[in-house]
């Protein structure tokens, strides 16, 4: 299946400044995705597949965007006054490491908690794929040869896949909210797949995402994809916590912030509660 326009590639190069321009105006989505997992982590809890790979995507809507931009502005101003630097990535911040190897716990907890009240308050919600090499292969299971879309989708892979369910499922959420037939989403995803500032074109999906693109980009030139950072790092870690036999003071101070954010996950439902130290919290 050929799903490319006549000689145009996929893949191209776009105007980063012209992109902001376009999102800021409040007239599209804001989708802000990004990826996470546990690759090859010794000590990844049972019921855990070691492989498993969950796109995250952060749903932004029109009338919110201008708002909670400005708002990040001054977030990202209050970080470069006092640790001179632009980005927050919160493995770092979790782990201690890098800029924040000084900075004790407790003050990088007020960090999580400061983004988990910029989701609750704006709203946000949060839609999940996860696919590992087991679940992908049981769901495609009885299908025909699955097609390779826009060059960077192999849906015999299970992250390709995971990512592609993923815009399905923002495609449909958008198609059932949207004011009007003619509001578009603006995608925006974490450099990986492609380089910040370089495009993917996916004409099947141009009658909800601007123009059919994706757009890769740097949380450096796109501040809000940290939001989709928080939101998949925390999705990854308190799977983990969740699954363990004892959990420190630290882990269920950090399973108590997420759990207002609990009913923003849309198709996902993480089980966070009120933990105990000890024993695992789900079956």
């Amino acid at each position: 299946m050929d799903m490319r326009k006549p000689d145009r590639p996929y893949t191209r190069s776009y105007d980063e400044e012209v992109a902001r321009s376009q999102l800021c105006s409040g007239n599209h989505y804001g989708i802000f995705i990004d990826d996470t997992g546990s690759p090859g982590m010794p000590s990844t809890p049972a019921k855990l597949h070691p492989e498993r790979k969950s796109w995250v995507a952060v749903v932004v809507p029109p009338e919110r965007i201008r708002a909670l931009s400005e708002e990040f502005a001054e977030v990202i101003e209050a970080l470069r006054s006092d640790l001179g630097m632009s980005e927050y990535h919160f493995a770092e911040i979790w782990s201690g490491k890098g800029p924040f190897r000084a900075v004790p716990m407790d003050e990088r907890l007020v960090i999580f908690q400061m983004f988990a009240d910029i989701l609750y308050i704006h709203e946000l919600l949060i839609y999940i794929q996860t696919f590992d090499p087991e679940t992908h292969g049981a769901a495609i299971t009885g299908w025909p040869e699955l097609p390779k879309i826009a060059e960077c989708f192999d849906l015999q892979c299970h992250e390709d896949a995971a990512l592609w369910f993923l815009l399905v499922r923002v495609r449909d959420h958008i198609l059932a909210e949207r004011s009007s037939g003619h509001q578009r989403a603006m995608v925006v995803l974490d450099e990986g797949v492609r380089k910040s500032a370089y495009s993917v074109e996916i004409d099947i999906l141009d009658d909800v995402f601007l123009d059919g693109l994706l757009l890769f980009a740097s949380s450096s030139t796109a501040p809000l994809l940290q939001l989709a950072d928080f939101a998949a790092f925390c999705l990854n870690r308190s799977q983990i916590i969740i699954r363990k036999e004892k959990r420190s003071d630290i882990e269920i101070a950090l399973l108590r912030i997420l759990e207002p954010l609990v009913p923003q996950y849309k198709n996902c439902s993480p089980k966070l509660g009120w933990a105990a130290n000890t024993g695992p919290m789900i079956p």
